[in-house]
């Protein structure tokens, strides 16, 4: 996103438009992120009162820590990336302890996934925990269900990565310009495309939004320029596609690149992440959210992106389908984490 900016006179419902079909970040330069955005006061207090909540991630000590996110709805039925993380994070579907060359969905009640009804924001985030057993080993992880929202997003993200110092963290959105493509992202460009957010309730947000129209996050970075994401995304996209052409025979699986039509809030919380995981200075919503988060050494930082089919009704409310999406993140999870 932009620096000093003019006022937006960009037709809202063609913001609207983007919002469905891209994702953004924000920046570094010189060792400084800065959005503005046209609601950065509201950003900034809603943050505020996200910090002071009483539920957050946590270690549990000895045990590998993962912060697995999704998002809310964003004018439509169904954000997949939401329930997807949201099942997993119930006991009630997804189980305590799963050997994944046996795991089946008989192991499970697969009418207990989890519904956007049921999923309810506060201040822009809704936190659950689990401990999990993938493979005789121990995992800890905290699930982020998150409202698609400029800088409130990433600043959450990075916030609860922080307290449970994070070793992975698998970010995940929609891909509205792919129906069948599952692509695990590797990179993240130096691009706000300009498109409203939406608030917890999935309504169009125009206020939340870049002020300027497609910028640099910051004039002394190039436009376009790349950061890469930490994770193993080639090895995960190999390993994941059998499971993935399951679910839909024609979901495919690729790997993608800092591309100029990603540029919304998927693309943001990307690049606000991984720099701020890599101790980079953070100055998001105009300079009025501030944060240095100390390098977390050795963290492995991603954004999964699942098909735009994937969110509609009879795979996104399927429960046989959000249990192999749950299998795919476990068998991630475990292969990231699992050096034995």
């Amino acid at each position: 996103m932009p620096l000093l900016k003019k006022v937006l006179t960009f037709p809202l419902l063609f913001s609207s438009f983007l919002s469905i079909f891209a994702c953004s970040r924000a920046e570094e330069p010189q060792n400084q992120l800065q959005t503005a955005l046209i609601d950065s006061d509201k950003i900034s207090a809603t943050f505020k009162r996200y910090q002071a909540k009483a539920e957050h991630c946590h270690q549990n000590p000895g045990i590998p820590s993962v912060v697995l996110t999704g998002f809310n709805r964003f004018g439509k039925p169904f954000n997949i990336s939401g329930l997807v993380a949201m099942s997993m994070a119930k006991p009630e579907f997804w189980p305590d302890v799963v050997d994944l060359t046996r795991v089946s969905p008989e192991d499970t009640d697969l009418s207990q996934f989890a519904q956007h009804s049921e999923l309810q924001t506060s201040e822009g985030a809704l936190v659950k925990q689990r401990t999990l057993v993938i493979n005789d080993k121990k995992y800890e992880v905290c699930f982020l269900y998150l409202d698609v929202q400029w800088d409130l997003a990433a600043s959450i993200i990075v916030h609860e990565s922080q307290l449970m110092q994070a070793q992975l963290v698998i970010m995940s959105g929609m891909n509205g310009a792919a129906h069948r493509e599952t692509t695990w992202e590797t990179e993240a460009l130096n691009l706000a495309g300009m498109g409203g957010g939406f608030d917890a309730f999935g309504h169009s947000d125009p206020n939340n939004s870049p002020i300027e129209l497609t910028n640099p996050i910051l004039p002394d970075d190039a436009l376009g320029q790349t950061i890469r994401l930490s994770w193993k995304a080639a090895e995960l996209a190999r390993l994941n596609a059998p499971l993935i052409a399951s679910i839909a025979p024609n979901f495919s699986t690729i790997t993608g690149v800092g591309r100029t039509s990603n540029d919304y809030v998927c693309n943001n919380v990307s690049y606000v992440v991984q720099q701020g995981l890599s101790g980079h200075h953070l100055s998001l919503a105009s300079g009025q959210i501030q944060m240095t988060p100390p390098a977390i050494h050795g963290v492995q930082v991603g954004f999964l992106h699942y098909p735009a089919d994937a969110s509609e009704a009879g795979l996104a409310d399927n429960g046989l389908a959000l249990f192999r999406w749950n299998q795919v993140l476990a068998q991630s999870i475990d292969a990231s984490l699992n050096h034995r």
